[in-house]
Formats: structure tokens, sequence, C-alpha cells
């Protein structure tokens, strides 16, 4: 988006440059047949040369802004200087689903919830191994044949065998201690789940109003704002160049589009982020 940013600056730059240097031409053609004084031509000019700095910043902009993506992507520079990022400003997709439905999309999806989901049948894991750990173990013996060498004795000898179980009794220590503990844990992430998963409805709730809002503030920038301050600005080119009004006039009208232009191009970033905001609080691609 940041790449996205600095070549729409470039090319609204260039459409700035390319119209003030037709204007100069034309004021350069009034000044000559005495129709501009010289402190009007030099306005525009003046005009013109900020234009053109201006689109060199923008290039030198975009130019940084394709290094540090390509330094993200491991690119190597000389491929990045060739690169085109494709992609528009423009948001020509359908909205996303309601708030409640982006929250239950979030709590299935990310993987923080999921890891704490494991974290919890972890924790009663605990507490079950906890229980069983409670009881030592019970050896069985078992002894299949014995002889007794009773000749010394004068006496008959004796075969046999045994069967026997050992089975310690927890009198004291029953792991009481473990087993609170790891129920305790289990407790503990329970509530670190249900924390997190405020945490997310919160910030699902904040991303959706913000594409509202900024959806809202483009349809409204492109559909009313712009034509009519670019109809201004025609209005007072026209009337500029027939002589019926100053260059000051002009130059007024040409800063208030150029004021609602940017305001365009930067509330089109700003909605295509809050896009990207979606997709990073939902954990799904949900917006394009």
């Amino acid at each position: 988006y940041g790449v996205l940013a600095s070549r729409q600056t470039v090319r609204y730059a260039q459409s700035s440059v390319k119209g003030l240097t037709d204007l100069v031409a034309r004021t350069q053609q009034l000044h000559e047949k005495g129709g501009v004084s010289l402190g009007e031509l030099n306005r525009i000019k003046n005009q013109f040369r900020t234009a053109q700095l201006g689109l060199i910043d923008a290039e030198a902009r975009y130019r940084k802004a394709k290094l540090d993506m390509g330094s993200l992507m491991n690119i190597p520079r000389a491929e990045i200087e060739a690169m085109s990022v494709r992609g528009s400003i423009q948001d020509d997709s359908p909205p996303p689903p309601p708030a409640e439905e982006l929250i239950r999309i979030a709590q299935a999806e990310r993987p923080d919830v999921i890891a704490y989901n494991l974290g919890v049948n972890r924790a009663q894991a605990d507490v079950r191994l906890a229980r069983a750990n409670r009881l030592s173990d019970v050896f069985v013996l078992f002894q299949p044949f014995t002889f007794q060498d009773n000749t010394p004795y004068g006496m008959k000898s004796a075969y046999s065998w045994a069967l026997g179980v050992t089975a310690p009794l927890p009198v004291y220590n029953r792991n009481q201690g473990g087993i609170l503990r790891a129920t305790l844990n289990v407790d503990q992430t329970k509530t670190e789940l249900a924390d997190l998963q405020r945490e997310i409805a919160i910030e699902v709730e904040k991303a959706a109003q913000e594409y509202a809002v900024t959806r809202q503030e483009v349809e409204v920038l492109k559909a009313e704002i712009i034509p009519a301050a670019r109809q201004v600005q025609q209005e007072a080119y026209r009337l500029y160049l027939a002589g019926e009004t100053s260059i000051v006039t002009y130059i007024n009208a040409q800063l208030d589009f150029n004021s609602v232009a940017k305001q365009y191009l930067d509330t089109a970033i700003r909605h295509r982020r809050s896009m990207l905001a979606l997709n990073t609080v939902t954990g799904k691609r949900i917006m394009p």
C-alpha cells in the first residue's frame, strides 16, 4: 500500500506539472501580447517550479517505498528498480460481512486464539495427569518356582511358587499440590483466552468502523467534492484565459483543487489500509 500510494502521488504530480506547463506557455503568450503583467507570469512560473519540485520529491518517495518493500521481500536492487506493483487504491469489492460475523470468524480463525485453545487442552491434560499421579504405581510380583533344600536338616525338601502385589497407599502425599497447580493453570488459561476474545471483539469492531467511515468518505469525495472542485478550477482557468479574472483567482482555485485531490488520495490509502486491518484482525483474507 505504501508503494501504491507513492505511485499515485507521482501520477498526481506528473499531471500537475503537465497542466502547469501548458498554463505557463499560454500565460507567456498573453504576456507578450500585453494581456498579462510580468508579476502574473512569474506567479505561474513559481507554481510550475513548485510543481516540478513536488514531482522530484514524489519520485524519490516512490523509489524509497519500492526499496523498502524489496528489502522486506529480499529482492536484489536491480530487480527492485525494474519492479512494477500491480494493484489499485480503488475499492471495487463488495463490503465485508457484519461485525458480528467478523468477530465469529476472528475467534475461530486467528492463530493466537487457536494457540490459547490448545493451551487450555494442554492444561486440562495436565490436570488429568496430576490426578493420575496421586497414586503410586502398583507392582505385581510372581515367582513361578522355588526349591528349598532341607537335606542338611534331615527334612524333606520343599517346592513352592509365590504371587505378590505391592501397592503403596498415599496417606499423606496424594499429589494435592500438583493437582491444585494444574487446576489453577486451567483457570488462568481460560481467563486469558476470555480476555483475548474480548480484545479481538474490540479490534474487529474498530476495524469495521474504520472501513465503513473511510469508504463513505471516499465515495463522497469521488462523487461530489472532487467534481465540484474540478468545475471551479476549470471555470477559473477559462475566465483567466479570457481575461475576465486575475491570475490570483485561478491560482486559489487550483490550490483548492489540489487540496481536495490530496485529501482524496490520503483517504483512499487510509481506506485501503483499513481493508488490510480487517484481514489482520480476523486472521483471514476477508478483503482483496
